[in-house]
């Protein structure tokens, strides 16, 4: 969403409509492989899951949803200094 965005209630509603839909990601899969250390593991489970959003051909609003849900997902299972190291925050 970029550098110093606010995520408001208009974009987590989103979620409603997600349920809808077909698509389903093993958020903790990926998020385990970075923290792992897997970088094979964890590019060859980032390239399925944008694969698979760009095939559903969903809103960008709902695949902006799906990829703050995959950033939260490893967020959480990250040492967060090495976190602050990697991403410049």
């Amino acid at each position: 969403m970029g550098e110093g965005s606010i995520i408001t209630k208009k974009d987590i509603e989103f979620r409603n409509e997600l349920n809808s839909s077909n698509l389903s990601f093993d958020f903790e899969k990926i998020a385990m492989s970075v923290k792992g250390g897997n970088i094979n593991g964890a590019n060859t489970e980032i390239e399925k899951f944008f694969s698979r959003l760009k095939e559903a051909k969903c809103e960008i609003n709902i695949a902006r949803t799906y990829c703050t849900e995959l950033l939260m997902a490893i967020i959480r299972h990250c040492n967060s200094e090495k976190l602050d190291k990697y991403s410049g925050w």
